[in-house]
C-alpha cells in the first residue's frame, strides 16, 4: 500500500543510494544487524530464519513501530515490503561479510578445543583431581586411588575416605 507521509526514525528504507543508507533507521538496523552476524552465520538453517524473524520483530516493535519500506520510482511515496520480503532483506543483509565472519568461527571455535584440551590435560597432569559438587556425593582424586564414599540421606558418610578413581565410572 502506498504510505504518503515521510518514513520515521525506526523506518527501515529498502534500495540502493544515499537516500536510504543515510536514513536513522537504516544506521540503527546496521547496527543491529552487525550485532547478529555472527550468531546467524554460527545456526543451523532454521536458526537463521528464525534470527531473521527476530530483527525483523525488532525493528516492528520499536517506537515509533519501525517497516520495511521501498520508494516508488515514479512517485514520492513508499509501499511496505511486507514481513516474509523483510525477512529476505534481513537474511541477505546478515550473509554479507560472511567468509570473513565464518574464519572467525573457525578460528573461536578451534580456540575453545584447545582451551578444553589444555584444562583436561591440567586436571589429569594434577592427579587427576576433580571437585564434583560438594553438596551431592564425590570427589575424584588420582588415578591410583581405589576409595570411594557416599554420602547419606542423613548426611553421614559412609567409608573409604571419599574419593573415587578417575575413570572409574563411579559417581559415588
Amino acid at each position: 500500500k502506498d504510505i504518503e507521509a515521510p518514513p520515521n526514525d525506526s523506518d527501515v528504507l529498502c534500495g540502493r543510494g544515499g537516500g536510504s543508507q543515510n536514513h536513522r533507521g537504516n544506521d540503527r538496523y546496521r547496527r543491529i544487524v552487525n550485532e547478529t552476524k555472527y550468531r546467524y552465520l554460527s545456526s543451523n538453517k532454521r536458526g537463521k530464519r528464525k534470527i531473521a524473524l527476530e530483527l525483523v520483530s525488532m525493528i516492528y516493535a520499536l517506537d515509533p513501530p519501525g517497516r520495511f519500506l521501498e520508494k516508488h520510482d515514479w512517485k514520492p511515496t513508499y509501499d511496505d515490503i511486507g514481513e516474509e520480503r523483510a525477512v529476505v532483506k534481513v537474511s541477505q543483509a546478515l550473509r554479507e561479510g560472511a567468509p570473513e565472519i565464518r574464519k572467525k568461527i573457525v578460528a573461536d571455535r578451534a580456540a575453545r578445543e584447545r582451551e578444553h584440551a589444555a584444562a583436561s590435560a591440567a586436571s589429569y597432569l594434577n592427579g587427576g583431581m576433580v571437585h564434583l559438587d560438594e553438596s551431592e556425593e564425590s570427589y575424584i582424586d588420582s588415578p591410583n586411588t581405589a576409595h570411594h564414599r557416599r554420602v547419606a540421606s542423613n548426611g553421614s558418610t559412609s567409608s573409604n575416605n571419599g574419593l573415587i578413581p578417575f575413570g572409574s565410572g563411579q559417581v559415588g
